[in-house]
């Protein structure tokens, strides 16, 4: 039987920002790899949880750089973000000497040495954790083992391990003990075509690849929080079949703004603004976060791939209070019952149908739900949390009213 609490209207545009900044559980990751590191004053670094700051290579005698470029700039200014930070390991284009020597240092016999310059690296400039972006023929039977024992020693620093891996494709080699191993993956779910298949023009990383890749790796066994949505800021121009090259988002914006807003121009293929935000929606309801390859190929003003998804998660609100009025909670479960908020929404039409709700309790977020508006109520069932304080955020379209819940 429902019976009806007191209920205390409160009115509040801030709030909504609040709960939405403690999403501690959504990751943001971003890659800034060594050629770029003059990039970094254009990058709205504010708007990322993770930076990955690549890429590391060690020579023949085991000592690592970044293809001679000094990182410690770059370190400052992430921290200063309050950004945490990864040190990423090789990447996907490498030299044939690069390719030698990671050869030469994963051997069983070799590794302990690598990993001890690893570790001097993160406790030099405080590394938040190391990812490791070894592709395809570079990942072989020491792969493992080397990933195994970076963990361990990671692990006893409180760091964290995170992997860049085929969207929709397991290496054969790779072990459930090393998937285990991982943080986070972050899914390259991109190239499903590109220079190396010019017989194939068409978007490389369109939204139903990004649903495929998140579903192939939760069929691996792996936790949605671990995954990270991979987006590119790249695309592929196929209009000379015989030398397709890729192109960035920045260089598609800067040839027309209105670009921004598609996925394809002519024969060149991307992804603009609506599907970034299409992905991050997907990425909130079925993974742990998204990220950016790579931040110097984004468009640096208010076309930002980066900021749009920004602005996707966190939604400012303008609607006016005798508009947010319209809206009222009108009954919450007894105890015994999961709570329960029904939404009246009779009498003058309400100017949004889509309807979100925020659930807190002692300052952290327990719930979200998308629902559309259906008819002239909604109700939304909770799951059964204990006795205390909770907030209710409604927020409509751009709107946000809030209510303060008391459970006895």
């Amino acid at each position: 039987m429902l019976k009806i609490i007191q209920i205390t209207l409160l009115f509040s545009f801030c709030w909504i920002t609040e709960l939405l900044a403690q999403t501690d559980d959504f990751k943001v990751f971003g890659y800034l790899p060594h050629y770029r590191f003059d990039e970094i004053e254009k990058i709205e670094l504010d708007q990322l949880t993770h930076l990955c700051v690549g890429f590391a290579h060690p020579d023949r005698t085991g000592v690592i750089g970044f293809d001679g470029e000094d990182i410690f700039p770059i370190m400052v200014k992430a921290k200063s973000k309050g950004l945490k930070t990864l040190m990423t390991l090789a990447g996907g284009a490498m030299t044939d000497e690069q390719a030698a020597n990671w050869d030469y240092w994963l051997k069983p016999w070799n590794r302990s040495k690598l990993i001890e310059e690893i570790i001097y690296w993160v406790e030099k400039y405080e590394f938040d954790g190391v990812d490791i972006d070894l592709e395809w023929n570079h990942v072989d039977r020491h792969y493992n083992g080397f990933v195994v024992e970076l963990k361990s020693w990671l692990e006893k620093r409180g760091k964290i391990l995170s992997a860049a891996l085929p969207g929709k494709k397991r290496y054969e080699v790779l072990t459930d003990e090393a998937i285990h191993s991982f943080d986070f993956i972050q899914l390259m779910a991109y190239d499903l075509t590109g220079r190396f298949a010019p017989e194939r023009p068409g978007p490389h990383s369109p939204l139903y690849f990004a649903e495929n890749c998140i579903n192939f790796w939760l069929k691996q066994g792996v936790s949605p929080e671990k995954l990270i949505l991979g987006i590119p800021l790249y695309g592929y121009e196929f209009v000379n079949r015989t030398q397709v090259h890729s192109v960035s988002y920045g260089f598609m914006v800067a040839r027309d703004s209105a670009f921004a807003f598609k996925d394809q121009v002519d024969d060149t293929y991307y992804n603009g603004i609506p599907t970034v935000k299409a992905k991050t929606e997907l990425a909130l309801k079925k993974a742990g976060g998204i990220m950016f390859w790579e931040l110097g190929q984004d468009a640096d003003n208010k076309y930002s791939l980066l900021s749009a998804a920004y602005q996707h998660l966190q939604p400012k609100p303008d609607i006016q209070v005798d508009e947010i009025e319209k809206a009222r909670v009108v009954q919450v479960s007894s105890t015994s019952e999961p709570i329960q908020f029904g939404m009246d929404l009779s009498g003058p039409e309400l100017p949004y149908s889509d309807i979100r709700f925020f659930i807190s309790a002692a300052q952290k977020r327990l719930f979200i739900i998308k629902k559309e508006r259906n008819g002239q109520d909604l109700v939304l069932k909770i799951p059964d949390y204990p006795a205390g304080l909770f907030l209710l955020a409604n927020l409509m379209g751009s709107g946000v009213i809030t209510e303060t819940l008391k459970r006895p």
